[in-house]
């Protein structure tokens, strides 16, 4: 999935009814090139990965400042058509992978067993919404978004458990492809081919919160 757009909806729902059929309950999702796009398309991503079994439970929170804090909402997750109950997801993300991609990630971090494999994400927890000023646009940081847990403020990243370069000498979807194939040995394995460094190590167990300076204003979004 290299991009959240309004097509891409019609393609998880066929990939989805064909992983339905196949009674799939693990599933390798590559981001790695995934900057975000739609948030009804991250949360089609979640409700079809989780929803068969978790539906009505918190997908994610926006949040605002103290000065704006009944505008805070959720969106709760929905069991639509096709949707799954995986028990396990692992993600090939980069650097690249950000935003709305993130979005997804960290929403299913409390209701499936979910690895990253390849790199950290960019880190972009926050939204934010153009609007007009002197003739000019400005996209001020509005949000940040939450997790049912709690997770939120990753600026530095969703961490990767199992790091693997983008192979290029070999095709997206390629299993010698060495994303995809460390993705498969963990699935297998339940290991890393490499171990992290401790400290990386500490980092991918507990995510750091900081303090999200004040957003300047609550605008809604639908992407970013």
């Amino acid at each position: 999935m290299d991009k959240f757009v309004e097509t891409t909806k019609a393609e998880l729902s066929q990939a989805f009814a064909e992983f339905e059929d196949a009674g799939v309950s693990k599933l390798i999702i590559d981001m790695r090139y995934n900057g975000g796009g739609l948030i009804s398309v991250a949360e089609m991503t979640v409700n079809l990965a989780v929803g068969a079994g978790h539906a009505g439970d918190v997908a994610y929170r926006f949040e605002y400042n103290d000065n704006l804090a009944s505008e805070d909402y959720q969106t709760t997750i929905a069991d639509i058509d096709h949707s799954l109950d995986l028990d396990e997801i692992v993600f090939l993300t980069s650097s690249r992978t950000r935003s709305a991609s993130e979005l997804v990630i960290n929403a299913l971090f409390p209701y499936a067993e979910v690895t990253l494999v390849g790199g950290d994400t960019g880190g972009k927890p926050v939204g934010s919404k153009g609007f007009d000023f002197c003739e000019k646009v400005l996209f001020p940081i509005t949000f940040r978004l939450v997790n049912a847990a709690g997770a939120t403020d990753y600026f530095d990243g969703l961490p990767a458990s199992c790091f693997a370069a983008d192979d290029v000498l070999h095709q997206l979807g390629d299993p010698d492809e060495e994303m995809l194939a460390t993705a498969l040995d963990f699935l297998g394995t339940g290991s890393c081919a490499q171990p992290l460094p401790p400290t990386r190590a500490a980092r991918v167990d507990s995510i750091g919160e900081v303090v999200l300076p004040n957003p300047i204003e609550r605008y809604d979004i639908d992407s970013w």
